[in-house]
């Protein structure tokens, strides 16, 4: 995978700032630039209501980052209702990554 140096994550005002532009791609990239912290989980969910699909998609995987109970809720919502193709399967995916990550491992033991 490609890493690029990491930029500082956006606080919380300049969030706000960046979404009130009318470009998406601003919106977009910004909500990418962001560290999710609980305190930013109401404005992620807001997000998901933007009329871009691709700002829609970077809530999501912000969301999904954060697991948050009522991020979750959003994402469940998202996967079943939004008109979008692309963020639907961007919901499923970060719900898909959430279960994996919370499912036990099995314990090795012996095989038959």
């Amino acid at each position: 995978m490609d890493r690029t140096p990491e930029r500082p994550g956006l606080g919380l005002a300049e969030l706000l700032e960046a979404l009130a532009s009318p470009d998406p791609t601003v919106r977009a990239s910004a909500i990418a630039r962001t560290r999710p912290r609980p305190a930013m989980e109401e404005v992620l969910i807001e997000t998901l209501s933007d009329p871009a699909p691709e700002v829609r998609a970077v809530a999501v995987r912000a969301l999904a980052r954060l697991e948050g109970r009522r991020g979750v809720e959003a994402l469940i919502e998202v996967a079943s209702g939004d008109v979008s193709v692309l963020v639907r399967a961007e919901a499923v995916a970060g719900l898909g990554r959430m279960l994996v990550a919370r499912t036990p491992r099995p314990e090795p033991g012996p095989r038959s």
